[in-house]
Order: C-alpha cells, then sequence, then structure tokens
C-alpha cells in the first residue's frame, strides 16, 4: 500500500521538478483567478470551470460580458483593456500544458503593460472629472521618454 503512493508522489514531485517554473506560473494563474474574480479557489475543478468562463468571456467582443466574471470593486476601479489584459495573461498562465504557459518575463511584461493602461486610464479620468482615488495604487512603472 505504501509503493503506489510514493510512485505517485515521486512522479508529481519530478513533474513539478522538471517543469519548474511553468508550475510556478500555473500556481500563480490560479491566484491571479481568484483575484480578478473575487472568488476562492478550492479544487482543480474550480479552476477549470473558472478558466472555461474566462476564455468564453474573453473570446466574447461585449465588455459587459467580461464585466459579469470579474469582481465588482476591481470591475468598477479597472478599465477595461487594463482588466481584459490581466484576464488574457491569467488564461496563458493556466495554460493545461506546461510548454503552453508563459514565461515569469512575459508574465511581468504583460502585467506591467495592464498597471500603465491603467495608470493611463486613471490619468484620463481624472483630467475629465474630479473624482475620488480608486482604491487601487497606481504602479510606480517609469514611462519611456517617446
Amino acid at each position: 500500500m505504501i509503493l503506489p503512493r510514493t510512485v505517485c508522489y515521486l512522479k508529481i514531485t519530478f513533474r513539478r521538478v522538471a517543469n519548474g517554473d511553468k508550475m510556478d506560473i500555473y500556481d500563480f494563474g490560479v491566484i491571479l483567478l481568484e483575484m480578478v474574480t473575487g472568488r476562492p479557489i478550492t479544487s482543480i475543478h474550480e479552476v477549470e470551470i473558472m478558466r472555461e468562463q474566462l476564455q468564453s468571456a474573453l473570446t466574447s467582443e461585449s465588455p459587459a460580458r467580461r464585466r459579469l466574471l470579474v469582481d465588482p470593486s476591481v470591475g468598477r476601479a479597472c478599465s477595461d483593456e487594463s482588466a481584459r489584459t490581466v484576464m488574457e495573461i491569467c488564461l496563458r498562465c493556466l495554460a493545461k500544458e506546461a510548454a503552453q504557459r508563459p514565461s515569469v518575463e512575459d508574465v511581468l511584461w504583460n502585467l506591467q503593460f495592464a498597471a500603465q493602461v491603467q495608470d493611463d486610464w486613471r490619468a484620463g479620468d481624472s483630467r475629465s472629472q474630479s473624482s475620488e482615488e480608486s482604491p487601487l495604487s497606481p504602479s510606480q512603472i517609469p514611462r519611456a521618454a517617446a
């Protein structure tokens, strides 16, 4: 009885070591999914269901359909383009095949891009109306000179 458990454990451990960062990227995708949706994920089955919902929402041209999946507080505080970028990177992180997942550098670049888009949207919003700051703090991404 101990042998199958040991073999199973070794297979899982080997897969995790062999795929290194790609397993961490999947785990990060789960965390990102929880942040976007505002719902805790308690099983792999839930991840699959929510991943399919995310895929469906992203293929829709309707921002309103995407907003249905997003946590309301995130939806109110984020531009559609920024939220869409985060949803896309989340979906890529949750790819079934490890080789299809993005690198850590690619994830960081996309999240920085989403933050920059968000900062530009927020700056435009503050120019057009004097409303209070959103609950999300602005990122500290240095902007390249044009």
